[in-house]
């Protein structure tokens, strides 16, 4: 039985989904007897209802229909735009949308990290408050995995090579290559983790 993936996030989610169906990579290349994925990508998704229609957690119902064994979540950006809210307050809503889709069925939650953004040195320093913060929340559940793009240093490197023109998605031709290796390798990394974290469902 083909373990059953969700990507749920912001644009980037829905601009990789296009990415992959245009250069002919459906189901990242993977065998769909082993792995099938699901996309939810919203642009402008965000987490904290200050819009309705943008908020992710409204995806939530999409896990228990789908029956969904892993869930990767790319979210948190647009968030961090709004300076009138803190990032623990943002994070916080994070981990509650990590915790809903856990109850929902997901085994597993794999939480992307937060890239950094050319010339908005406001935005990045809440970027690695955030991450910081995700980071130590991961570390206290099985069922919860702190994804971080660094693979070939993408991460490092993204606002110099990888991001777009706008600074703050990936570029078409030199990030999406990257990041489609960066997202497989994390479904790939969550398939093998997937026993461990089925154990701790089980204990709770």
């Amino acid at each position: 039985m083909s373990t059953s993936v969700l990507l749920l996030g912001h644009s980037f989610v829905k601009r990789f989904h296009f990415w992959c169906a245009s250069n002919h990579k459906h189901n990242l290349n993977l065998s769909s007897n082993r792995i099938q994925i699901y996309w939810h990508g919203v642009s402008g998704g965000i987490l904290l209802p200050t819009n309705k229609s943008k908020s992710l957690s409204q995806a939530t119902y999409l896990v228990s229909e789908l029956n969904i064994d892993v869930t990767f979540v790319e979210a948190g950006s647009n968030d961090l735009c709004d300076l009138s809210l803190s990032v623990e307050g943002i994070m916080q809503a994070l981990f509650d949308l990590a915790a809903t889709i856990l109850n929902s069925g997901s085994k597993l939650v794999i939480i992307a990290e937060i890239l950094q953004r050319r010339n908005d040195n406001m935005f990045n320093m809440r970027a690695r408050q955030a991450n910081a913060l995700i980071s130590a929340h991961c570390r206290t559940s099985r069922q919860l995995i702190f994804w971080t793009h660094s693979r070939n240093n993408f991460n490092l490197r993204f606002t110099e090579h990888f991001a777009a023109d706008d600074g703050v998605h990936v570029h078409p031709t030199r990030g999406m290559p990257r990041y489609f290796m960066s997202v497989r390798s994390a479904l790939l990394f969550a398939e093998r983790r997937l026993p461990l974290a089925e154990n701790q469902a089980e204990s709770v």
